[in-house]
């Protein structure tokens, strides 16, 4: 089920792909002696351990970007495990249930024949030992090395985990074309801009960025423009923008109303409730 692709001698990515156009995606640096896997993916099968065993035969800590199941869910097949102690526990209880992932591939339209095969694969063990991961905390690799940057947007705990002498980056859900940032349990757009503009001073530029959806790195100029879509947004700039509601009823949760606001070559999904740590909190995820 997992597909694996080299991006550079020491770095990979795996898929987990649900269709032709949609896949969850994972990336691993390889050192001398450790790998860093980043996320574990919905878990739909037990396929990734061997995957990665594949193409290193180093341990392997695995670092999760965010708790949403299609990053996390596989997770419990690695004993070594990371993720920000932001990430709420009712949230990663959620997002390891096997029952509503299933319900999720289901709702998506995904290959139908690839939900029968995961209603019998799925990885349904849950995530219940893991160690916390902050900003700053850096994975020594041997002769390589993962910098974790904090980037509270789609989650208050999203991390982004950079390899400063390759200048490539995993950035799960944080750093997309299409970032959702209108859950409730996202913080204001005003604290992700502040996010986006940190991790350009910290990362530099030239980065190769991955995201949780795409085994080829985002377009260069994807930062730049989320930074930019965010400033025309905070500064009222998005008049034009239309309203769409995000179906959340497979996960047992609200609806959540979304705006869409496009600059460039992404587009970014916000709560108009939420701009600013001044505005009240939305609808709770």
């Amino acid at each position: 089920m997992v597909e694996t692709r080299q991006v550079s001698p020491n770095h990979y990515v795996f898929s987990e792909r649900v269709n032709p156009r949609f896949c969850f995606v994972m990336g691993l640096a390889a050192g001398r002696e450790r790998a860093a896997l980043v996320d574990a993916g919905m878990g739909i099968d037990r396929s990734l351990p061997r995957a990665v065993a594949a193409v290193t035969d180093r341990p392997v800590t695995l670092l999760v970007t965010h708790c949403d199941s299609d990053h996390i869910g596989g997770a419990s097949q690695f004993r070594d495990v990371y993720l920000s102690p932001e990430e709420r526990e009712e949230d990663i209880a959620v997002a390891c249930n096997p029952g509503l992932r299933l319900r999720f591939l289901a709702a998506h339209g995904f290959d139908p024949e690839m939900v029968k095969r995961a209603e019998a694969s799925i990885v349904r063990e849950p995530l219940t030992v893991y160690g916390q991961v902050r900003d700053g905390d850096r994975f020594d690799l041997g002769g390589r090395e993962l910098l974790a940057i904090s980037l509270p947007g789609h989650s208050m705990g999203s991390m982004v985990y950079l390899d400063p002498e390759a200048r490539i980056a995993f950035a799960g859900d944080a750093i997309t074309k299409s970032p959702l940032v209108a859950f409730g349990r996202c913080p204001p757009l005003s604290v992700y801009l502040e996010a986006l503009l940190r991790f350009r001073d910290i990362a530099g530029d030239g980065v190769r960025l991955y995201c949780g959806h795409s085994v080829t790195a985002l377009p260069e100029d994807t930062l730049p423009d989320l930074i930019q879509g965010c400033r025309e947004i905070l500064s009222g700039k998005c008049g034009g923008d239309r309203e769409e509601v995000l179906p959340l009823g497979f996960f047992d949760l609200k609806d959540v109303p979304v705006w869409l606001h496009r600059h460039g070559g992404v587009t970014i999904r916000y709560n108009r409730e939420r701009l600013s740590p001044s505005c009240p909190a939305g609808n709770q995820r």
